[in-house]
């Protein structure tokens, strides 16, 4: 319709749209090609929002794939647009997913500082947005977490679960209850049981298999904590199924193959399975800049050379 009038803001916000969907959908390619055309009729019109939008959405299609370095600068600059004054929702959004992305480098203050910009605007101007409020706490919940300030991570969860639950997404509210689980596991492992079961009963409501996998890893890591590492290893064997049939989640699928491994070794498993599933991990994360997966695998790899008897392999891993 807005073709045939030839109202090229219509067009533009259609697109923007169109965007979203196919970022959702896991288009990459198309999620490109269309925020590229939503840039070319935010410069035609002189929009500093669309342009904005524009750069936003080019910048999630890079964070989605991973490609952090290339992510930020498109966010930084999608920023620069927007109105100082008078914030617009894709402004919070920007905001959000540029937290998310330092976070994902371990720049653990920039994230801070850019999640509670983003908490901020959308308690300000836009408190009926549930949906976009509930994920910038969510995300705020998750760097506490990673803090290892669990009260607050705990506290900013609930906080988030109020206003998913007023969305009734079972999507989002299955990946709610999946992380309070993982907040109260080894603190209060009967909260992280109770959470679980709802974490389970929305991923398979919804029944998408990205929260069904999710369901499996949390499941695995309450009984590897919960000293049952036979029932966590059988979860992990199927999400890593899951992971290696749709192959999208390169990132993911390391820290399962990780996870795998250690509960190889304290299964007693043989050697070679343990080595096998650390290999794997190595070969993915070394082809990124997961920075904090590394450091993880690293400290896994050395406790395993050392248990094993290959200590200058431990000391290399360990360094």
């Amino acid at each position: 319709i807005s073709k045939n009038l030839n109202f090229k803001k219509g067009q533009a916000y259609a697109l923007i749209e169109t965007g979203d969907i196919l970022i959702d959908k896991d288009e990459p390619g198309k999620a490109q090609a269309t925020a590229e055309a939503v840039g070319k009729l935010g410069a035609q019109l002189k929009d500093s929002v669309i342009t904005a939008v524009s750069r936003m959405q080019m910048a999630q299609v890079k964070m989605y794939s991973n490609k952090f370095d290339d992510a930020i600068p498109l966010f930084e600059e999608s920023l620069k647009y927007f109105p100082v004054n008078k914030p617009v929702k894709y402004q919070a959004l920007a905001y959000n997913d540029l937290g998310y992305t330092w976070g994902r480098k371990g720049e653990f203050n920039k994230q801070a500082e850019n999640l509670i910009r983003s908490v901020s605007i959308y308690e300000d101007y836009f408190p009926d947005n549930a949906g976009e409020l509930g994920i910038a706490l969510s995300n705020l919940s998750t760097l506490y977490y990673s803090l290892n300030q669990k009260d607050k991570a705990i506290s900013y969860a609930k906080r988030s679960l109020v206003y998913r639950e007023k969305v009734g997404d079972k999507e989002k509210l299955s990946l709610g209850n999946c992380n309070l689980c993982q907040y109260y596991i080894g603190t209060d492992n009967t909260e992280a049981e109770k959470y679980l079961k709802l974490c389970i009963k929305y991923a398979q409501e919804c029944n998408k298999e990205p929260r069904i996998i999710h369901s499996y890893v949390t499941a695995a890591y309450l009984y590897n904590t919960a000293k049952r590492p036979a029932e966590a290893f059988d979860y992990e064997t199927k999400a890593i199924a899951l992971l290696e049939k749709r192959k999208g989640d390169s990132a993911m699928l390391a820290r399962r193959y990780m996870s795998a491994g250690t509960i190889c070794r304290e299964l007693k498993k043989d050697t070679a399975l343990t080595g096998a599933y650390y290999s794997k991990a190595l070969n993915i994360l070394t082809s990124t800049n997961d920075k904090l997966s590394l450091r993880d695998l690293y400290v896994n790899m050395a406790n395993y050379f050392s248990e094993t008897g290959n200590y200058p392999a431990a000391l290399a891993s360990y360094k």
